[in-house]
């Protein structure tokens, strides 16, 4: 409820990134559906292919999806029509085809080329980019005026070791618990994987960008 009725939705994905909330209402569109995703496979497809559009991170958290939907379909005794499951599948991997076509820079676009990937090991690097976790799990500003983009956590003594700590139980926290759901567990860890990756290779981000870990998660739930 905090989340739901809080500044980052209503401001940060409403106003600033209308798109963000366009793909949380698709998220929740598809966690509602899924419920009765063998009857519905082909509306879940049509939603995930909109929701691959609304930005990379929403792109990530698809394929994951797919991930999910796969494992059910290949783990499930009460298999679903194989046209309902030929539609799904294709409207998903359209979706997530066409995202990835539209999201690669054109040849003459000034910035194609001024982005620098880190693709290198670097551990300074990867431990900044678990410390991203618990931020966007605990997205509690500085009480300061320019609150903008910090996070209470960052004021604590030793801050480093307490972030890197809260990683660690968090992931540890959410695998236990969809332990009993396997193919959700895929889901979340191959999301969460995802979104990391592309934190430490391409844009490392801000909170908003960072809230999509706590979506996928509540998502998972």
């Amino acid at each position: 409820m905090l989340f739901s009725f809080g500044y980052f939705p209503f401001y940060e994905y409403a106003i600033i990134c209308r798109n963000y909330a366009i793909g949380m209402l698709l998220l929740c569109s598809f966690c509602t559906l899924f419920k009765s995703w063998r009857r519905k496979f082909p509306i879940i497809g049509l939603v995930l292919l909109l929701l691959a559009h609304t930005s990379v991170h929403a792109l990530i958290i698809v394929i994951s999806i797919a991930v999910l939907l796969l494992t059910e379909v290949l783990l499930t005794s009460d298999q679903p029509e194989k046209s309902k499951i030929g539609i799904g599948f294709a409207l998903i991997f359209i979706g997530i085809a066409t995202a990835i076509f539209q999201i690669v820079p054109a040849s003459d676009q000034g910035t194609s080329n001024s982005q620098t990937w880190i693709l290198n090991f670097e551990m300074r690097h990867l431990l900044d980019i678990l410390h991203i976790m618990p931020t966007a799990f605990f997205p509690i500003p500085q009480p300061t005026l320019h609150f903008w983009g910090s996070n209470c956590l960052n004021k604590l003594p030793s801050a480093s070791k307490i972030k890197f700590a809260l990683s660690i139980l968090i992931l540890c926290s959410a695998t236990i618990v969809l332990l009993k759901r396997p193919t959700v567990l895929a889901m979340y860890l191959c999301g969460t994987t995802g979104l990391l990756a592309f934190f430490y290779t391409i844009y490392y981000g801000s909170i908003r960008h960072h809230g999509f870990l706590f979506m996928l998660f509540v998502a998972s739930i």
